[in-house]
């Protein structure tokens, strides 16, 4: 399976200056040197704020903590929040279900009449429906959470991949000049 591209600086191997110097000036080009933004909605929501400070500390670390991400870094913490506050509700859901079964088990065998049984029924059907319809839920957001995250570490990716491997010239290069048919100047 191919490795991802690598920036400049965790390049190692034997690169002339000019290579690493137009490597790093390709590099520096794919960025627009402005630090990521944060939306008024992710400050107020606690839980995507510091989603958001997480995710930025890990960019500044490897100096992509641009603001060419940031929009889609801010949708990721919003879904991040969203998930969290569905899985809360599944958790209460589940209260609610556990609730009604203990309810059902503490009723005695005279107690439980056929309008009883159907009570009960279409009580836990409708909690069971609940907690269903919250796991769609949390799986569609975690889905465009994992799109978003596949999304940003192609970007990332690409923005590394659209850099030259090698300096455009090679008016420097003695053995590309031999091969040309050009003087070697001595230097071979």
């Amino acid at each position: 399976m191919p490795r991802g591209a690598k920036t400049i600086d965790n390049c190692a191997g034997h690169r002339t200056k000019k290579e690493k110097e137009a490597r790093e000036k390709a590099e520096a080009a794919m960025l627009t040197g402005q630090r990521c933004f944060e939306r008024d909605c992710v400050k107020a929501d606690p839980v995507a704020h510091k989603e958001y400070l997480r995710l930025t500390k890990l960019l500044s670390t490897i100096q992509k903590n641009d603001a060419l991400y940031g929009a889609s870094i801010n949708r990721y913490c919003e879904l991040y929040s969203e998930v969290n506050a569905v899985k809360a509700d599944a958790v209460t859901q589940r209260a609610v279900l556990s609730k009604i079964e203990i309810a059902f088990n503490n009723l005695s065998d005279e107690e439980i009449t056929s309008d009883e049984l159907m009570k009960f029924t279409k009580l836990m059907t409708g909690a069971l429906a609940k907690i269903a319809d919250l796991d769609k839920i949390i799986m569609q957001k975690r889905k465009m959470m994992s799109d978003i995250e596949k999304e940003n570490g192609w970007t990332v990716l690409s923005a590394i991949r659209a850099i030259p491997k090698q300096a455009e010239n090679s008016e420097d290069d003695a053995l590309m000049k031999i091969l040309q048919g050009g003087k070697n100047n001595g230097a071979v």
